[in-house]
């Protein structure tokens, strides 16, 4: 349980350190969101990712947690940090939105893009580290890339226009979506699997 609660807390804390760093690199843009270019979402992505892996990483070493349970850890990993960050937009919605818009974001990043995006992206970081260390260097950027992808389509979405071409976006949404799905069905085979054990013993 320790080190359940060290993954959780942890990357909550972090969190606070990772809103830091993006606010800094927010306030360099003069504070002004249309100033945010395709450069920064992949600086803020890589930032959260980096942050995600490391405090697993640190768990891994003083835990001593076998690679068979690191997959687990990475999606307590991600949920912790989307519970830190969509209440971070709660909040911040609920002042510059009104209540029922900043309600209505919270429950679409909570069920729909923020925390399924977390846990694909920090899942398929982890799993190149299962294999050896280079492999997990090689998963974590293209997590990050995924991230930074997703965070520049939500935000074209919420402005009101596309740049790229339609035919483009469709296929993303379609790849992402079975991507999501995929590690929702493994996680709950896995976690079926793991009660059934716990059950037999």
């Amino acid at each position: 349980m320790k080190k359940h609660l060290f993954v959780f807390f942890g990357i909550i804390a972090l969190g606070i350190g990772i809103y830091w760093i993006e606010n800094f690199v927010f306030n360099l843009l003069n504070g002004e969101s249309e100033n945010i270019g395709n450069s920064t979402f992949l600086i803020w992505a890589s930032v959260e990712e980096i942050f995600k892996v490391s405090i697993l990483l640190i768990a891994v070493r003083i835990f001593l947690i076998p690679k068979e349970e690191w997959l687990k850890f990475a999606f307590i990993s991600a949920i912790g940090f989307a519970f830190f960050e969509n209440f971070l937009y709660l909040f911040t919605n609920l002042v510059n939105a009104g209540t029922t818009a900043g309600l209505a974001i919270f429950f679409v990043r909570s069920l729909f893009t923020a925390t399924p995006l977390h846990i694909v992206a920090t899942t398929l970081a982890i799993y190149g580290f299962r294999t050896n260390f280079v492999t997990g260097l090689g998963t974590t950027l293209l997590a990050i890339n995924m991230h930074a992808l997703f965070n520049i389509f939500i935000d074209e979405i919420t402005q009101g226009w596309l740049s790229l071409p339609e035919g483009f976006w469709l296929v993303f949404i379609l790849l992402f979506f079975g991507v999501v799905l995929f590690f929702i069905l493994f996680g709950m085979y896995k976690f079926i699997s793991f009660a059934f054990r716990q059950l037999s013993r």
